[in-house]
């Protein structure tokens, strides 16, 4: 957990490069860690690396296929390359996950605003 930890610490700072890698030795230790794919894939898109982001989102999904925050990213970064229609699919599945979420749920209520922005 340390590595996780660490970071996400780099993360928040917006050390990518460090964070990733402090996420790829923690996914040596635990390589079913679907949250550490996640986090290395929202790093690589916010360093613009959309085709290892995809990589690393996609290896998510296939561990766990309907996990809403990886469905998430995905639209972020499939908004990003500018395809909106892939967007769309993984914010549905997203809000598929989260229709009985609260109100007050920031990540059902972030994945709503996106969807209400790509419909605009």
């Amino acid at each position: 957990m340390v590595f996780f930890a660490q970071g996400k610490i780099h993360e928040f700072r917006g050390e990518y490069e460090e964070a990733i890698s402090d996420f790829q030795k923690q996914l040596e230790l635990s390589p079913t860690k679907v949250s550490a794919y996640r986090f290395i894939g929202r790093c690589y898109r916010k360093l613009k690396d959309y085709d290892e982001a995809e990589e690393y989102l996609q290896r998510s999904l296939k561990i766990h296929p309907f996990g809403p925050s990886t469905n998430y990213e995905l639209a972020l970064l499939y908004s990003d390359m500018g395809e909106a229609e892939k967007a769309l699919e993984h914010l549905q599945a997203t809000l598929d996950v989260w229709k009985n979420a609260d109100p007050e749920y920031k990540p059902a209520k972030l994945a709503r605003e996106k969807l209400a922005e790509l419909q605009s």
